[in-house]
């Protein structure tokens, strides 16, 4: 599958990092070039066990302003990462991309919630009109971070 062009209309952000952890490589690759558009420093992850031991290991300087997670990882999930963030004491944003159906989508966040975590609007992922509603949620979200 050939990646689309990204089209982004936020303004840059700074010196923003933003992790993506997918396992599939492709959405993964689309996210990270979208957040790449919009100025992030964006680092992509297929393996959850990379991707946390990443964070364990990041300065305050250099944590990453969003994690954007998918919930279905393969031997893990997105469930088992949320609870790591929060031993993590992650203070940054958290947007959850999933397959599973909606009221699942809206539990987890809620589960996030009571963790601690500032959870952001979550999208679920569909097939052909995936990415246009990706680029456009990734976009609001920009924005609402430049507000912060």
């Amino acid at each position: 599958m050939a990646l689309p062009p990204v089209r982004f209309e936020s303004e840059k952000v700074q010196d923003a990092i933003a992790y993506v952890l997918d396992d599939d490589g492709e959405i993964c690759a689309l996210v990270s070039r979208m957040l790449q558009a919009a100025g992030y420093v964006a680092i992509p992850f297929t393996d959850p066990a990379v991707f946390l031991k990443q964070l364990k290991t990041t300065d305050d300087y250099n944590t990453p302003k969003i994690v954007v997670l998918d919930l279905s990882l393969g031997r893990t999930d997105g469930i088992e990462v949320l609870n790591e963030l929060k031993s993590a004491k992650y203070k940054g944003n958290v947007l959850l991309i999933s397959g599973k159906d909606e009221s699942a989508l809206h539990e987890i966040e809620r589960m996030g919630v009571a963790r601690g975590l500032m959870m952001l609007l979550s999208l679920k992922k569909r097939s052909e009109e995936h990415t246009s509603e990706l680029q456009s949620h990734l976009n609001l979200v920009c924005r609402l971070l430049l507000e912060k």
